[in-house]
C-alpha cells in the first residue's frame, strides 16, 4: 500500500472499490482536489448520487465547488451524455468521445482531462458485462498516449464477485476501501482477452482482496 499517490500523472487508469459513501468520498475527494491543483478539467459522471449530493460532499470538505463550476474546471455529465450516448454503450464510440473531451479541455486552456465516473449505470442498461470490460481493458492502451486521468468508481454492494474480479483485472491501480494499492492482479489488454477463456470462480474475489490488503 502507498499513501503518497498524489499528484497523479496523465495516463493513470484506476478504480475505486468501496462499500459506503465514506469510503467512496475518501478517495474521490482528494482525486478531484489534485485535479484542481493540477489545472485539469474535472468531469464527474454520477449515477448513485445526484450532482447536488456530490457537490455537497465536496463542499463538506471545504471545497467551494461553485468557484470551480463557474470556470468550467468542474463539470458534470450523465451516463446518457457519455457512456450511453446514442442509446447504447459502444467501446470505440466512447473512446472517441473521450478523445474529443480531452481536446476540448486542452482548447479551453486546461492541462488535460480528469474523469471520475460512478459505474453503477451498467446495471440499468442492456450493456453486456463483456463489452464493459473490453472497454476498460482498451483504456489501458488509450490512456498512456493521452492527457487523461481516470477514476472508475465501483460500489462493491451492487455487483457480483465475478464482476468485481474483472474490475480488478482491468485496472492497473486500485483504491480499495479508501486506500491506494498497486494492483498485482492487473492484466494488460492482450493478457486480459486471453484469460477470458478461463474465467475465475466467484470465490476468488475475497481471496484477491485479502491478498492485496495484507501483502
Amino acid at each position: 500500500m502507498s499513501e503518497n499517490v498524489f499528484p497523479l500523472n496523465f495516463g493513470f487508469h484506476s478504480c475505486s472499490i468501496y462499500r459506503d459513501p465514506s469510503q467512496q468520498f475518501s478517495t474521490v475527494t482528494p482525486f478531484i482536489v489534485d485535479g484542481f491543483a493540477s489545472h485539469n478539467q474535472c468531469s464527474c459522471i454520477n449515477h448513485e448520487h445526484t450532482d447536488a449530493e456530490f457537490c455537497l460532499q465536496l463542499d463538506n470538505s471545504k471545497i467551494i465547488t461553485d468557484n470551480f463550476k463557474s470556470t468550467q474546471q468542474l463539470i458534470f455529465q450523465s451516463p446518457d451524455q457519455t457512456y450511453l450516448k446514442g442509446g447504447v454503450f459502444d467501446t470505440e464510440k466512447t473512446l472517441s468521445f473521450l478523445k474529443e473531451s480531452i481536446n476540448s479541455s486542452l482548447f479551453q486552456g486546461f492541462t488535460g482531462l480528469r474523469l471520475a465516473a460512478e459505474m453503477s449505470w451498467i446495471n440499468q442498461s442492456n450493456t453486456p458485462q463483456s463489452t464493459l470490460f473490453e472497454y476498460e481493458s482498451k483504456c489501458n492502451e488509450f490512456y498512456p498516449d493521452n492527457k487523461i486521468i481516470a477514476l472508475c468508481q465501483y460500489n462493491e454492494n451492487l455487483f457480483s464477485p465475478k464482476f468485481m474480479i474483472n474490475v480488478i483485472r482491468t485496472h492497473p491501480y486500485l483504491f480499495l476501501y479508501g486506500k491506494f494499492y498497486e494492483n498485482k492482479y492487473f492484466y494488460n489488454s492482450p493478457e486480459y482477452v486471453a484469460k477470458q477463456e478461463n474465467p475465475f470462480s466467484d470465490s476468488n474475489y475475497q481471496e484477491m482482496i485479502d491478498i492485496i490488503i495484507n501483502d
